[in-house]
């Protein structure tokens, strides 16, 4: 992601407003969500026969499921967002079906999740998050189960003991306007957001669980198809490969596949009046560009001449471009900040009409999170700044490569600024400048440390280790311990947890 207003790549843009997220807001989401998930309690026979007639009903007997692995059926244990995500199970796959045609006048949604999942544990209940939505049904395998719905967690208990080993196709219905999540001043928006024009998605770090249910936490990745079905005339575009487009009566269908891992908060769509350009790119990856009608023609310059040479010179240095096909969708709205939705950047058009090296800058950064956040996800979001980190050291170098003396530009800003460690964050802290800057000077200090050739190998040993998984800040010190020497990784733990950053060496 990028923010807006600022000097780095956590801030730059044409946008005028004033964009920062307020993550102590969606901690208090988050926790909200938490605390209000209600447990379930063994039933007698004839409590089970009641039951069976009113599948919503669940009692609560005040405990929650402890897994071996420290999580709960309401939480994975994520330091910063403590009711984030779910214990318990591992989804495999989310088939979502998507409808905004039968409310398209205020927003609304119906919709059906069939997601596949495999039990870790025991699971007599497990939950899913789901925020703001109706629920209206839920099956297990078929089986009517009963549920719950409270807060950001459906809790749902299948008709028999899901064993540990086991997979469980889990069946959700759905509806109602999906409540955009905000930070205190309203600026920033989480998850589906309704407009008049259409609408799109956005979701880092928790909106995900407004339009879909989930396990919301990037450590439980999996594949996905969506289909989403929309008003004749009108587009619908997702991540991946559109495999099936199927008209109706009065309506069109568009089916995506995301046949890679993906974390909940990049999986997106985007619905409305748009063009969708597509063009060969380098080592035959699919350039695709989802445009607003109105604007594409002010759009398509800079980014013919940008994606493919920044798919180039990434794949050069990361290793191959992970997925089939990169490229951007850019809304009708100020957005003010990008964001890096897998296969598919979301973008204001506010700033890919600004042809500017700032514009060059975000798509950079944007791209280079397709290998650095995408592919490779955090472990947990205390983390946040392999994801960040990395792509602000790949847009600066972008811009390096083409002239721009960025490198000394962030060691200064660093250097003027106090900017803190880059672990044991607040979650407040998430997107502050030091996760972007210092971050990406982290990175540049180990390359000119060891060398142009050996950072670029330690790069693609990083992304082919971890690719379709998550990786943590210990993986990427015991990766610099193996390949360079305890000395590098004692000057990357000096610049991970000092509480002053060390000199950048000079080159």
């Amino acid at each position: 992601m990028i923010l807006a207003g600022g000097l780095l790549a956590a801030a730059c843009s044409s946008s005028d407003s004033d964009t920062s997220t307020n993550a102590d807001s969606i901690t208090t989401l988050a926790e909200s969500a938490a605390s209000s998930s209600e447990s379930v309690e063994d039933q007698s026979e004839v409590e089970s026969a009641l039951v069976e007639e009113s599948p919503g009903v669940i009692e609560d007997d005040g405990q929650d499921l402890i897994f071996d692995d420290g999580t709960t059926q309401s939480s994975i244990g994520d330091p910063l967002f403590d009711g984030l995500g779910n214990g318990g199970y591992d989804v495999l796959h989310y088939d979502l079906s998507i409808d905004t045609t039968s409310n398209s006048e205020d927003g609304a949604i119906d919709g059906v999740a069939v997601l596949t999942l495999v039990a870790k544990d025991d699971l007599p209940r497990f939950n899913l998050d789901i925020e703001g939505l109706v629920v209206d049904d839920v099956t297990v395998d078929g089986e009517p189960a009963r549920f719950d719905h409270v807060g950001g967690e459906l809790t749902i208990r299948p008709s028999e003991v899901l064993s540990v080993g086991s997979e469980a196709v889990v069946t959700v219905e759905y509806h109602g306007l999906p409540e955009t999540l905000h930070d205190v001043g309203d600026v920033f928006e989480l998850g589906w957001q309704a407009k008049h024009w259409g609408s799109y998605v956005v979701s880092e770090p928790i909106g995900a669980a407004n339009w879909f249910p989930s396990n919301n936490h990037p450590a439980d990745k999996a594949t996905f198809q969506i289909a989403v079905t929309v008003d004749e005339g009108l587009t619908a575009a997702g991540p991946g490969t559109l495999i099936e487009q199927i008209e109706g009566e009065g309506t069109g269908t568009f089916v995506y596949s995301m046949p890679y891992q993906m974390a909940t908060y990049l999986a997106a769509v985007v619905t409305g009046a748009f063009v969708i350009d597509e063009s060969e790119g380098p080592n035959g990856v699919t350039i695709r560009n989802a445009l607003y009608a109105a604007s594409a023609d002010d759009m398509r310059p800079i980014l013919d001449r940008t994606t493919a040479p920044m798919l180039e010179l990434f794949s050069g240095i990361f290793g191959p471009y992970p997925f089939d096909n990169y490229g951007i969708v850019a809304v009708p709205e100020p957005l003010g900040f990008a964001l890096e939705n897998q296969t598919l950047s979301v973008f204001g058009v506010d700033t890919v009409t600004f042809d500017s090296i700032f514009t060059e800058q975000i798509l950079a950064h944007e791209m280079a999170h397709q290998w650095f956040g995408d592919a490779v996800s955090v472990s947990e979001w205390d983390d946040i700044w392999l994801n960040e980190g990395f792509a602000t050291w790949a847009d600066a170098y972008w811009l390096e490569q083409n002239g721009q003396e960025f490198f000394s530009v962030l060691d200064q800003y660093n250097r003027s600024s106090e900017l803190g460690p880059l672990k044991d964050l607040d979650a407040a802290d998430l997107f502050d400048e030091n996760v972007y800057v210092r971050g990406g000077l982290t990175l540049e200090a180990l390359r000119r440390t060891v060398g142009d050739d050996a950072f670029f190998n330690l790069l693609q040993t990083w992304v082919q280790t971890y690719s379709g998984g998550t990786a943590s800040t210990a993986d990427f010190l015991a990766m610099v311990e193996n390949h360079f020497g305890e000395d590098s990784q004692q000057l990357m733990k000096a610049w991970i947890f000092d509480e002053v950053s060390p000199e950048l060496p000079s080159r």
